[in-house]
């Protein structure tokens, strides 16, 4: 998987749009369209991290170092997700990416507790 499909995995899991990741990451539109197109497929690494802090993941992650900071989520329809999984994912995604990440460090460190205590 390239480096665009990444950050378009990663922008679509964070339910955002391409404008929505420029204005976060302090980027052009068409930067970021450019880059999910595969039209620039060795990014600066200063845009890769803004691009990961954007998105709440690592640059490891974009650079497809890390597979666990990328999980893929299965469409509700395929996965035979209930209701409230699914209207968690909603939720989730209506938040802004820095609660987003909050989030996520809450419920690592809830993961931590009941199953290494």
């Amino acid at each position: 998987m390239s480096i665009g499909s990444r950050v378009k995995q990663a922008r679509k899991l964070a339910g955002i749009t391409q404008e929505e990741l420029a204005r976060e990451a302090d980027l052009s539109l068409p930067a970021v369209a450019r880059l999910e197109r595969d039209g620039i497929t060795d990014p600066h690494f200063s845009t890769l991290a803004k691009l990961a802090r954007a998105l709440g993941v690592t640059v490891s992650t974009l650079a497809g170092e890390e597979v666990e900071g990328l999980p893929k989520a299965p469409a509700p329809s395929e996965s035979g997700q209930s209701e409230v999984g699914a209207e968690m994912i909603k939720r989730v995604n209506r938040l802004p990416v820095e609660a987003r990440q909050i989030l996520l460090n809450n419920l690592d460190s809830l993961e931590h507790e009941y199953l290494f205590s």
